[in-house]
């Protein structure tokens, strides 16, 4: 699994909580959301618990007898927090953020297409655009009113923070939007994407650190190759300028013998 951390699964499925592959999974996987379906048919959400989660107590493990590898299990499992789901735990979610740039037709195909890919999905759009035709055309969807702001621009960018902790697999742009695009690039926990007015999808996420470390060298290196180039042309011409003249001097010479 350690090896396969690069890969971007939408789910795990463990069946069991032993802690080895369960610790694996919730640190260094990039999968989004684990989920547990133990031997009773029961479902449960996986997630590691934050500061405010400590004292909580939603999965009682049954006692089992006294070993080094029991009291490991226990002491993982501190650190892990089990929510019940059900079924519905696998069905995907996404969310469709028009910050009113978009076209309405744009959205539409976007949703048909949302739906072509992941039948099962729970759609939601973030808009302060209420069309009758859309409710009409998907009466499941949810549509999402953000909250009035001071300044309009940042409406949807502010609500998209109030929606930072749903679990929403992917988040769906249909512009470029730079308030937007910041937001949910950076808060959102899902995968980011892009349907352009031409319906190309883009798959968008921030640049690893180390190409930021890079910037410096590049630049520099970027200037010694342009220096080097430079210095190249400049005696090519100084030579091509020396050749010309010597010819000419050359030929007024002969002339004057003649």
């Amino acid at each position: 699994m350690f090896k396969m951390r690069r890969k971007q699964f939408d789910f795990i499925v463990l069946f069991s909580l032993d802690i080895t592959p369960l610790i694996t999974s919730l640190v260094f996987m990039k999968t989004k959301r684990v989920v547990l379906y133990n031997q009773w048919r029961q479902w449960w959400f996986l997630r590691l618990r934050n500061i405010n989660d400590i004292f909580k107590v939603t999965y009682v493990n049954k006692k089992k007898g006294f070993s080094l590898k029991n009291i490991l299990k226990r002491i993982g499992l501190f650190f892990i927090l089990l929510q019940s789901e059900n079924e519905r735990i696998l069905r995907h979610s996404v969310l469709v953020i028009d910050n009113g740039y978009a076209a309405f037709g744009q959205i539409i195909c976007a949703i048909q297409r949302i739906k072509e890919s992941l039948p099962q999905a729970k759609i939601s759009v973030l808009s302060f655009r209420i069309k009758n035709e859309l409710i009409g055309n998907f009466p499941d969807l949810e549509i999402i009113i953000p909250y009035n702001c001071i300044i309009q621009k940042y409406r949807i960018a502010r609500h998209i923070l109030r929606l930072r902790n749903n679990r929403y697999d992917y988040t769906i742009l249909l512009s470029l939007d730079i308030t937007p695009l910041a937001a949910s690039i950076l808060f959102m926990k899902s995968k980011v994407l892009l349907n352009n007015q031409w319906q190309q999808w883009w798959s968008l996420r921030p640049r690893p650190a180390g190409d930021y470390l890079l910037v410096i060298p590049k630049f520099i290196l970027t200037i010694i190759v342009n220096i080097i180039v430079f210095l190249y042309l400049l005696i090519r011409v100084f030579w091509i300028f020396l050749k010309r003249s010597f010819n000419v001097f050359k030929f007024n010479l002969s002339g004057r013998e003649f």
